[in-house]
């Protein structure tokens, strides 16, 4: 997170470790799948992609695929007996015209907590073209439609305003510049300039992307933003190179313990929702639960959002952790600091890559559901391009099913031949749950967060306000 590794002097250590622990996080992820796609239907190469959520989950996926000299020289992507959207976003060729390594979008509607096999189907000639993809760019008033949302990009950077497509509704204030990066740099107050540049998706891809160049102050920026036709969320990359600038509000104490919580003076992206000031509350997410706030900083894990019940904007957040009210009806999101800290001075120096997401909603914010669209955010489908497998299994593996389907499942893993499942409940309400597994058979109990057992279970167990619970799936004794 920013303020534990950035701030407290950990980009050695940051450095060194995540990139190793990535990596073996990938590499146990390749296996894993290549495993499972080896038991997958036979007949065709095909994308093998695994939904880590408990509930289903609607995305586009981007997979590398490399194919054999004569294969395809363009493709259908079938799951079971549906045609599945897809796009070719790049493509080298084979000397005689066909596809050899190709980077393919996927849309996938996948179970909850299942692998999918999709096969990858040659076709001679090329499928027709889309009709319509949903979002429309209009490079002369720079401006990207989507059946959501109206972006329009200021000519001197950052958003000139959002509009709710549903409604008509103004989602940003319509007297000022909408968004744009703000800080205090080297002790004066400024914020961004840049110029854009929009493009469509390519291979039809049904999303727009505008990019930005530019700076603030001295520092050089670049951002992209991602506007889809399936979802009202913006996601948002920007990469800023820094040389030692002094970022946030000034000290002359080498051992201050107030600047580094100034977050209002950080370099941040700043964002004016169409909110009602003295209706307006902050809403976070909390470990395990959803609260409001009234607090000026509003201290979240996976998102922050600022409403008035009719109009709101949510961050979410890949390491970017938190987010500011600030006095000018601003809604800001902290990303860098560079100044004196208690903790040791750490300035920053070289390319530093942000990635977040804007998502706009009107309406209650409980109806918006922004937990379970924060999580989709952050933990997205993964996939791999595999050679067709034994048949052994169908093209849907789903080890068990929890009904209601909106279930927040938190952990799935085992301990020997145990199974373990935890469930938590965020929203104040009663869920009676269902847990349907297709493995053996199985002995349910119910245990502590130290794996103590606690009471047996049927497949069906109410899960109450606030509550956590860990369900064991445990082999029965023959």
């Amino acid at each position: 997170q920013h303020h534990d590794i950035q701030i407290c002097g950990l980009l050695s250590d940051a450095r060194t470790f995540l990139p190793k622990s990535n990596a073996i996080s990938q590499d146990i992820t390749k296996t894993s799948l290549q495993y499972i796609a080896s038991q997958m239907p036979q007949g065709y190469p095909q994308v093998v992609i695994f939904n880590p959520i408990s509930w289903p989950s609607q995305a586009w996926l981007e997979v590398p695929v490399s194919l054999p000299r004569g294969y395809a020289k363009h493709l259908e992507v079938h799951y079971g007996d549906r045609v599945l959207s897809s796009a070719i976003l790049s493509a080298d060729l084979h000397s005689d015209g066909s596809l050899r390594d190709i980077d393919l979008a996927i849309w996938m509607d996948a179970p909850g907590l299942s692998v999918n096999s999709c096969s990858l189907v040659a076709f001679e000639e090329k499928p027709p073209a889309w009709k319509n993809d949903g979002v429309i760019i209009d490079s002369v008033k720079l401006c990207v439609e989507s059946p959501y949302l109206e972006v329009c990009f200021h000519p001197q950077g950052g958003l000139s305003s959002i509009t709710d497509k549903q409604t008509g509704r103004k989602l940003t204030q319509s007297a000022r510049k909408a968004a744009f990066f703000a800080g205090k740099i080297d002790g004066e107050d400024v914020t961004s300039k840049g110029t854009w540049m929009l493009r469509r998706g390519q291979g039809g891809a049904p999303w727009a992307i505008a990019c930005e160049n530019g700076f603030i102050a001295s520092i050089p920026y670049t951002l992209q933003m991602k506007v889809y036709r399936d979802t009202p969320r913006i996601d948002c990359s920007v990469r800023f190179h820094f040389d030692g600038q002094r970022i946030g509000r000034l000290s002359t104490n080498t051992r201050d313990s107030v600047s580094g919580f100034v977050h209002e003076d950080k370099l941040r992206f700043k964002l004016f929702p169409a909110v009602q000031g003295k209706k307006a509350v902050g809403v976070r997410d909390l470990p395990f639960a959803i609260s409001q706030t009234a607090d000026r900083y509003i201290n979240g894990l996976y998102w922050n959002a600022l409403t008035d019940g009719e109009n709101g904007v949510a961050f979410f957040n890949r390491g970017t952790m938190g987010a500011v009210r600030e006095k000018d009806g601003g809604f800001s999101m902290p990303l860098a600091y560079a100044m004196y800290y208690i903790w040791g001075t750490r300035m920053l120096r070289g390319d530093f890559v942000y990635e977040f997401a804007i998502y706009p909603f009107t309406g209650a914010w409980q109806k918006a559901d922004l937990h379970r669209r924060a999580i989709e955010y952050n933990y997205q489908p993964v996939g791999i391009f595999a050679e067709a497998g034994t048949g052994k299994c169908g093209h849907v593996i789903r080890p068990f099913t929890v009904r209601p389907a909106d279930t927040m499942m938190s952990a799935f893993y085992n301990i020997g031949d145990d199974f373990f499942v935890r469930f938590y409940e965020h929203e104040g309400g009663f869920k009676k749950v269902s847990l349907e597994h297709m493995m053996s058979k199985m002995h349910l109990a119910e245990v502590d967060l130290a794996g103590t057992e606690l009471r047996s279970v049927s497949g069906t167990f109410n899960l109450e306000p606030w509550k956590i619970k860990t369900i064991r799936l445990r082999p029965a004794q023959n």
